[in-house]
C-alpha cells in the first residue's frame, strides 16, 4: 500500500498522475523522469523529520525564491542570460542534484532574446511566487521577518513594472502592425472568401462584439477579397449596419456584406427537421445556430460554392481565410464538411454545393435522430454544437484540418496546470489576475502556443507541492522542468510532452503559430481575452461584466410565429414527413461508404429514398 507523498507536484496534480500503485509498491510512468519521479511520489517526505531540519529546509526554500527575485529584474531590465544565470545559481547552492543541473547547462540551448519572451519570462516566475498558497505557507512559518516578506513585496513591485513594460509594449506592437497593414498595397486576385456568422440575432444586440471576428478576418485578407453573410433580426439589424459603417475605410474596401434578417423560412425548415425537444432548448444558443449546419437550404440563389462558417466574436481570426478555404482541396470524394481538429463547432469549411447534390438535409435529419435516440434530448442543449462535433468523428462526410485555426488558449503543463488558464490563484496579490496575459502573446495580431521553459516549470514544480521543498522535491522539479524546456525548445507536441491526453490536442506543438483563436465558454471571461476581443472588436465591445456571454437570448424557432404554425402542420399529420432524395451518384457514394445512420424502424424506406 502506498505509504509516501499525497500530492506529487502542482494545484491537482496527484500521486497517480505519476506512480502507479500496486501490491508491492509503485512505479512510474514518465519515461526518461522514472527516477526522480518515484523517489519523489514514492518516499516520505524530508520535512516531516527532527525539526533542525525542517527549518533548514524552508531557510532553502527562501533562498531558490531570493534567487528567483533576482531572475525576475535580470528579466526587467532585458538581460540577454537570466535564465542561465538563475540556473547556475541554484546548481551552486547545491540544491537537489546539481550534477544534473551542470550537465543541463553544458548542452546547447536557445535562450530567449525578444523583449516580450523575457517579461513573459519573469512574469511566470513572479505569478508562481505570487500564487495565493505559496505566499500564505511561507508567510505562517516566517512571520513577520524580511526575509520572506520582502521577498514578496519585491516580486510584487517587479511584477507591477514587467506587466506596464509589456502591455505598453503588447499595445504599441499590435497598433504598428495594424497601421503598417492598412498602408500596405492590396491586390488580391480571385473571387471572394464567403464568411458566414450569427452577427446579432436575438437579444441584447451582438453586433459590436461579432466585429471582432469581421475586423480580424478582413485584417488577414491577402489573397482574395472576403464577402460575409450576416445573420441578424430585429434591433440587431440596424446594429450590423452601424458597425459595419465603423470599419476602417482600408480595412471596409477589403469586403462586402449582406445581412440576412428573414429567418422564418428556415425556422419553418427546422422545425419540420429536427425531433421537437431539439427545439428551442436553450435561449443561450437558440436555433440559428443550426444555419451552419444546413447552408444549402439557406442560400438556395448563390454564385458561390464553398463557405466558410464561423462563431461571432468569440473567434478571431489569426491568418488568411483564403488558406483555411484551401483546406477545401483535401475533401475526399464524399466529404461534405471540415473543421479544425477538436475545433469543428466555433469554425467550418462547407461545400455547399456537395450538400444540396448528396440531399444533406436527409442525411443530417438522420443523423440528428440517431444521436438523441443514443444520447438523448439533452444533446441539444448546445443547439447545433453537438451534433457538429459529433460529425467531426465521422471521417466518411467530414474532413479534419490543422488545429491551429481554432486554439482554444488554455496553458498547458505550467502553473494553470488543470485550470488551463482560466483560475485566479492570486487572491492576495489581485492585480496579478486582472493584468496577467497568455504567455505566447507577442502582440495582438501574432499569438504562440506556449509551453513553460525551465525557470516557471521549476518554481511551480518544486513550490507547489509539499512545502518546504525537500531534496527529493527539487530533484523532481529540475528533472521535469528539463524535461518541459526541451519540449519548448523542440516544439514537441503537447502529447509528447506529457502536458495532454485529450485526443484533440495532442497534435498541438509547443511554440506554433496559432491561425486562429477560440475563446469558448467562460474563456471570455478572463480578463486578458476581453482585452484581446476589444482590440479586434474596435471598441469596449466586451465590458465590465464578465458573464455577458451568459445572458444572451438568442431567437428560438417556437418564437417564430411562422415556424409555429408549420409546427402545428406537423403535428396534425402525425409528424409524417414525405423525404425527397433523388438519384445522384455522390450521394449514393455516401450511403455506399456505409455513414447514413441505420435506424431499424425505418430501413424500407431510407432503401426507397437511396434508390
Amino acid at each position: 500500500m502506498y505509504q509516501g507523498r499525497h500530492m506529487c507536484w502542482g494545484d491537482g496534480t496527484t500521486f497517480e498522475s505519476c506512480c502507479v500503485v500496486s501490491g508491492d509498491g509503485c512505479f512510474e510512468t514518465w519515461g526518461s523522469l522514472e527516477q526522480a519521479a518515484a523517489e519523489f511520489c514514492c518516499s516520505t517526505p524530508e520535512s516531516v523529520s527532527a525539526r533542525g531540519n525542517h527549518e533548514r529546509l524552508w531557510e532553502v526554500q527562501a533562498a531558490v525564491t531570493t534567487k528567483a527575485a533576482l531572475a525576475v529584474d535580470c528579466f526587467r531590465r532585458l538581460g540577454g542570460d537570466c535564465e542561465l544565470h538563475f540556473v547556475e545559481e541554484v546548481a551552486r547552492m547545491e540544491v537537489g542534484d546539481p550534477e544534473h543541473l551542470r550537465r543541463w547547462l553544458a548542452r546547447p540551448h536557445r535562450w530567449r532574446a525578444e523583449p516580450v519572451d523575457l517579461w513573459h519570462a519573469g512574469l511566470a516566475m513572479s505569478e508562481v511566487v505570487l500564487h495565493w498558497r505559496l505566499q500564505e505557507m511561507l508567510g505562517l512559518y516566517f512571520g513577520s521577518g524580511p526575509n520572506i516578506l520582502g521577498n514578496i513585496e519585491f516580486f510584487n513591485k517587479m511584477h507591477s513594472l514587467l506587466v506596464k513594460q509589456l502591455h505598453l509594449t503588447i499595445r504599441e506592437l499590435s497598433q504598428l502592425r495594424f497601421l503598417e497593414e492598412l498602408r500596405r498595397p492590396w491586390r488580391p486576385r480571385g473571387p471572394p472568401v464567403h464568411i458566414a456568422l450569427v452577427a446579432s440575432v436575438g437579444l441584447p444586440v451582438f453586433a459590436a462584439k461579432a466585429m471582432a471576428t469581421v475586423r480580424s478576418a478582413l485584417f488577414f485578407a491577402r489573397r482574395r477579397p472576403l464577402h460575409f453573410h450576416l445573420f441578424a433580426d430585429g434591433e440587431g439589424v440596424a446594429a450590423v449596419r452601424a458597425a459595419w459603417a465603423r470599419l476602417e475605410p482600408r480595412l471596409a474596401r477589403r469586403g462586402t456584406y449582406e445581412v440576412h434578417s428573414d429567418l422564418q423560412p428556415f425556422f419553418q425548415l427546422l422545425s419540420g427537421l429536427l425531433p421537437q425537444d431539439c427545439l428551442g432548448r436553450s435561449r443561450k444558443f437558440g436555433d440559428s445556430g443550426w444555419l451552419r449546419l444546413l447552408p444549402h437550404e439557406v442560400f438556395k440563389v448563390r454564385n458561390f460554392k464553398r463557405l466558410i462558417y464561423v462563431d461571432a466574436g468569440d473567434y478571431v481570426f489569426l491568418e488568411d481565410p483564403a488558406l483555411m478555404l484551401r483546406h477545401r482541396r483535401h475533401f475526399t470524394s464524399t466529404q461534405v464538411a471540415g473543421g479544425p481538429l477538436g475545433g469543428s463547432i466555433p469554425v467550418q469549411v462547407l461545400d455547399v454545393d456537395r450538400m444540396a447534390r448528396v440531399g444533406w438535409t436527409d442525411l443530417l435529419r438522420r443523423f440528428v435522430k440517431q444521436q438523441v435516440r443514443e444520447v438523448g434530448p439533452s444533446m441539444c442543449d448546445l443547439g447545433e454544437g453537438w451534433i457538429s462535433g459529433a460529425l467531426a468523428n465521422e471521417a466518411v462526410v467530414w474532413h479534419n484540418f490543422d488545429a491551429n485555426w481554432a486554439i482554444e488558449p488554455r496553458e498547458f503543463g505550467g502553473l494553470q496546470g488543470s485550470g488551463g488558464g482560466m483560475r485566479d490563484l492570486w487572491l492576495q496579490s489581485p492585480d496579478v489576475w486582472r493584468e496577467r496575459v497568455y504567455p505566447g502573446v507577442q502582440d495582438w495580431t501574432q499569438l504562440r502556443v506556449h509551453c513553460p521553459r525551465f525557470s516557471e516549470s521549476f518554481l511551480t514544480a518544486a513550490f507547489l507541492g509539499e512545502m518546504p521543498a525537500d531534496k527529493a522535491a527539487f530533484i523532481w522539479a529540475q528533472h521535469l522542468a528539463a524535461e518541459n524546456d526541451a519540449s519548448a525548445v523542440e516544439n514537441r507536441t503537447l502529447y509528447q510532452a506529457h502536458f495532454t491526453t485529450v485526443w484533440n490536442q495532442m497534435g498541438i506543438k509547443c511554440g506554433s503559430k496559432i491561425l486562429g483563436l477560440h475563446f469558448a465558454l467562460n474563456l471570455k471571461a478572463v480578463p486578458w481575452a476581453r482585452r484581446f476581443l476589444n482590440f479586434w472588436a474596435g471598441s469596449e465591445a466586451w465590458g465590465a461584466d464578465v458573464e455577458d456571454f451568459e445572458k444572451r437570448a438568442m431567437t428560438r424557432a417556437r418564437d417564430d410565429p411562422a415556424a409555429r404554425a408549420a409546427r402545428a402542420r406537423l403535428n396534425a399529420t402525425g409528424g409524417a414527413r414525405q423525404e425527397t432524395a433523388g438519384p445522384c451518384m455522390e450521394h449514393e457514394a455516401v450511403a455506399e461508404a456505409g455513414w447514413i445512420p441505420a435506424d431499424p424502424g425505418s430501413r424500407d424506406t431510407e432503401a426507397h429514398e437511396l434508390s
